[in-house]
C-alpha cells in the first residue's frame, strides 16, 4: 500500500510544487541548499532531531516522495532498489534481508525506535512492514550496538511514520491493483479534535497468489496473503513538552495450497500461516534545564503466529485439522521495552553528551521450544560523550555496558568521528563493535516432522563484531541546483557467527557457532537535484569470507552492485516520471557444515527496473500513477552448488512475480 494520502506527492518534495509545474520564483542558491538540508532531517542514532549532513554517522534517507514514486506497498519493496542490501525470498518465511553482507539476524529493525518483534528463522518479514504510514526511512550500516544494543551488527532500518495532522478535518482514500493479483485498498482520517492531533489510518492488502510456471495449479510459488492494518496516532497539546500515544494493528494470513491427492484428487493438504502483530508506544520529551533535554519511550509488544495444517476435500469443501507433531503449532511473543534518554549540553561549543537507559523483557510461549526457559531480559546504560575541538572536528566516544539474563554481562565500546573540511563536505571515520544474543529458537527449538528435523543448541555464544567505517561526502550547489558526491568503505569481522548447518554424520541439522565472517566493500554514489530532476546513480563492489573454527579462511567473494533512479517532472504534460533500477551481480555464497566442510552457493545476475508515471488533477484532490513492474521480466534466477571438485544445479531462486503493470488512485476531502 502506498501512503494514504496519495495526493501529495509533489508536496512532499522540495523541489516539487503543488501545483506540478516547476518554479523558478525560488531561484536562489541558498533557498535551494536550505531546501535540501530542511528535507533531510534525521533522528536515527542521535540524541536529537539533526540533518543527514551534520549526523555524526553515514545515514541512507529514503523520503516520502520516493515511497511515493516507487509505489512501494511495503519495506521490502523499498529495500529492493537499495545497495549493499539484499533480500532473501521463502514462500512461507516470507523476505529476509541482510545489510553489508550481515543476515537479517544481525540487522534490527526499527518502527519509530521501537524494535520490531517477531523474527523466523532469525529474519523479521519485511514484506510485513507496510509503508502507509511512512513518513521515511532511515537506515544506518554498521555495528549500532552502542544504541541500540543486541541484533544490530549488521545496521539500524528505522522506519519513521507520519504523526502530521490537518488543522481542520481531512480524508483521503486509495486503492492500488497489479495486474498479478494485487488488491489494495487504504484510508486516511485527520484533523485537530479539542486540543489533540489525530490521525488515523487504515486499509487491506489483498494478494492472489503467483506463479513463473504451471499457473493452473492449485499452489502457487509466491503464496496468497491477505493483510489488514490499522495505524493510530494521538497528540495531545502539552505545552512546551511532547506526548504522543500511537497504536499500530496488524494481521496477515498466508494460504499454502497443497495440489489434490491422488489417485481421485478430492482432497488436498493445506496450510495456513496466521500472524497478528500488536504495538502500543508512549513516547514523550521534555527540556527539564537549558543544557538538558530529556527524551522516554514505554512499549508494549504483542505478537502471535499460529500454523493450521489441515484436509481440504475439494467436493464437499469440508476442512480437516491434521493431527500430529509439527502440524498444528502457535507462537506468542510479549514483549515490553522501556528506554529514556538525557541530552546534557555541558558546554554547546566543545563538549556535550548523552546518558540513556535501555531495558526489555520478552516471553515467549511455542510448543517448539524444548526449555521450561521461555524469557530474556536485557538490561543496560549507555552514554556517548563529543568533543568539539574545534568547530569543524567531532569526536564521539561511546559505550554500552549490558546484562543479559542469559549470557551475564557484556560491554561495547565504540568511537566515531567527523572531519567538516569545507562548508559542504563532511569526512566521517568509525571503528565499532557489536553484539548478538542467540534468540530462544536458536537455543531452544525442537521442529521435527516428515520434512525438518531441526533442534536447538543451548550450548550457543553470543556473536560479537567489529567494524570499521570510512566516508565522505560533498555538496556542489548553484543558483538552481545541487549536486550530491559520496563515497564509502566499510570492513565487517563477525566472530562466534550463529549458523544452521548439519550435523556430521547425521541428517539433523542445529546451531553453531561455526566461526567468522568477513564482509568488506567500496560505495560511490552520485545526485543531482533541480526543480525538475531528482536523480541518483550508485555502484557498490562487496566482498565476504567465511571459515570454521580451526580451518583456512575462505577465498573472498566479489559481487557488484549498481542502480540509477531518476524522478522527472514534465512541465509541460504535467506529469511525473520515475524510473527505478538496480543491476545485482554474480552472488556468490560460502555454507559451512558441522564438520567444517565448506560448499559455494552461486547465483545468476539480475536486473530489476521499474517505470512509474504519476499527474494531479483538481487541484491535488485526485492524484492517478501508473506503472509497469520488473520491466525485465525477472522471475527465477539459477543457484549452482559446489563442493570441492564436484557441481551440481542447485533450486532455483526465486526474485520476483514477473513483468507486471500497476496502478493507484488517490481522492483527498477537505
Amino acid at each position: 500500500m502506498i501512503m494514504a494520502c496519495s495526493t501529495v506527492y509533489l508536496a512532499a518534495s522540495p523541489f516539487f510544487l503543488q501545483s506540478g509545474v516547476p518554479s523558478r520564483a525560488a531561484d536562489s542558491h541558498d533557498s535551494t541548499v536550505a531546501s535540501v538540508l530542511k528535507s533531510e532531517v534525521v533522528v536515527t542514532g542521535s540524541p536529537l532531531e539533526t540533518t543527514r549532513s551534520k549526523s555524526i554517522h553515514r545515514i541512507r534517507l529514503i523520503d516520502n516522495e520516493r515511497i511515493k514514486s516507487q509505489q512501494a506497498v511495503s519495506l521490502r519493496d523499498v529495500l529492493t532498489n537499495e545497495l549493499n542490501v539484499s533480500i532473501q525470498q521463502d514462500a512461507v518465511l516470507g523476505s529476509g534481508m541482510s545489510v553489508q553482507g550481515i543476515g537479517g539476524n544481525g540487522v534490527k529493525i526499527l518502527l519509530d525506535g521501537v524494535p520490531v518483534v517477531g523474527r523466523i528463522n532469525g529474519n523479521v518479514d519485511v514484506s510485513q512492514i507496510l509503508l502507509a504510514n511512512a513518513k521515511r526511512i532511515e537506515i544506518v550500516e554498521g555495528p549500532m550496538a552502542v544504541m541500540y544494543g543486541t541484533d544490530a551488527i549488521g545496521g539500524v532500518v528505522n522506519i519513521i511514520t507520519d504523526k502530521t495532522s490537518a488543522e481542520s478535518l481531512t480524508a483521503s482514500a486509495h486503492t492500488y491493483i497489479e495486474s498479478i493479483g494485487t488488491y489494495n485498498v487504504d484510508a486516511t482520517l485527520q484533523g485537530e479534535v479539542g486540543g489533540f492531533a489525530l490521525r488515523a489510518n487504515g486499509g487491506r492488502n489483498l494478494f492472489d497468489g503467483w506463479s513463473a510456471i504451471d499457473a493452473l495449479k492449485r499452489s502457487a510459488q509466491w503464496k496468497p496473503r491477505e493483510q489488514y492494518y490499522v495505524d493510530v496516532s494521538i497528540k495531545p497539546d502539552v505545552g512546551d513538552a511532547t506526548l504522543s500515544y500511537d497504536l499500530h494493528v496488524f494481521d496477515e494470513t498466508i494460504l499454502n495450497r497443497g495440489e489434490p491427492r491422488p489417485p481421485y484428487g478430492e482432497t488436498a493438504f493445506d496450510d495456513r500461516y496466521m500472524t497478528q502483530r500488536l504495538v502500543n508506544t508512549l513516547t514523550g520529551s521534555l527540556q527539564l534545564a537549558p543544557d538538558l533535554a530529556t527524551h522516554g519511550t514505554v512499549a508494549y509488544t504483542r505478537y502471535r503466529r499460529e500454523k493450521l495444517s489441515t484436509i481440504k476435500n475439494l467436493v464437499t469443501l469440508e476442512v480437516t485439522p491434521i493431527a500430529g507433531d509439527g502440524e498444528q503449532d502457535t507462537t506468542t511473543i510479549d514483549n515490553v521495552m522501556g528506554r529514556f534518554v538525557g541530552n546534557i549540553l555541558a558546554d554547546t561549543n566543545t563538549l556535550n553528551g548523552t546518558i540513556g537507559f535501555e531495558g526489555t523483557h520478552e516471553y515467549m510461549v511455542s510448543g517448539r521450544l524444548t526449555s521450561a526457559t521461555n524469557a530474556i531480559s536485557d538490561l543496560a546504560m549507555f552514554a556517548e560523550a563529543r568533543y568539539l575541538p574545534s568547530k569543524s572536528v567531532t569526536i564521539q566516544l561511546g559505550g554500552r555496558g549490558m546484562w543479559n539474563s542469559s549470557f551475564g554481562t557484556y560491554a561495547v565500546p565504540s568511537i566515531h568521528t567527523s572531519w567538516r573540511a569545507t562548508t559542504n563536505t563532511t569526512i566521517r571515520a568509525s571503528l565499532a563493535s557489536g553484539f548478538r544474543a542467540p534468540g530462544m529458537r536458536e537455543m531452544y527449538l525442537y521442529f521435527v516432522d516428515i520434512n525438518h528435523d531441526i533442534v536447538g543448541n543451548p550450548l550457543l555464544m553470543p556473536e560479537k563484531s567489529i567494524s570499521a567505517n570510512l566516508s565522505a561526502s560533498t555538496i556542489i550547489t548553484s543558483s538552481d541546483w545541487v549536486v550530491r558526491l559520496e563515497g564509502m568503505a566499510y570492513a565487517n569481522d563477525v566472530r562466534n557467527m550463529i549458523t544452521l548447518a548439519q550435523t556430521a554424520g547425521t541428517q539433523q541439522y542445529t546451531y553453531f557457532n561455526l566461526g567468522r565472517l568477513f564482509t568488506s566493500g567500496v560505495e560511490a554514489d552520485a545526485s543531482f537535484t533541480d526543480d525538475v530532476v531528482d536523480a541518483t546513480l550508485g555502484i557498490v563492489l562487496a566482498a565476504s569470507s567465511s571459515n570454521a573454527e580451526g580451518t583456512n579462511i575462505a577465498p573472498f567473494v566479489w559481487t557488484p552492485q549498481a542502480k540509477a533512479n531518476v524522478r522527472w517532472l514534465l512541465p509541460l504534460a504535467d506529469l511525473r516520471l520515475s524510473v527505478f533500477a538496480k543491476y545485482t551481480g554474480q552472488q556468490i555464497r560460502n555454507v559451512l557444515a558441522a564438520d567444517g566442510s565448506l560448499t559455494s552457493f552461486t547465483s545468476d545476475p539480475f536486473t530489476i527496473m521499474d517505470i512509474t508515471v504519476g499527474r494531479t488533477f483538481f487541484d491535488q484532490a485526485l492524484t492517478v500513477t501508473a506503472g509497469c513492474k520488473n520491466l525485465f521480466n525477472v522471475t527465477n534466477i539459477a543457484a549452482t552448488a559446489s563442493s570441492g571438485a564436484h557441481s551440481s544445479s542447485g533450486a532455483m531462486q526465486p526474485i520476483a512475480m514477473g513483468r507486471f503493470f500497476s496502478v493507484d488512485v488517490g481522492v483527498t476531502l477537505r
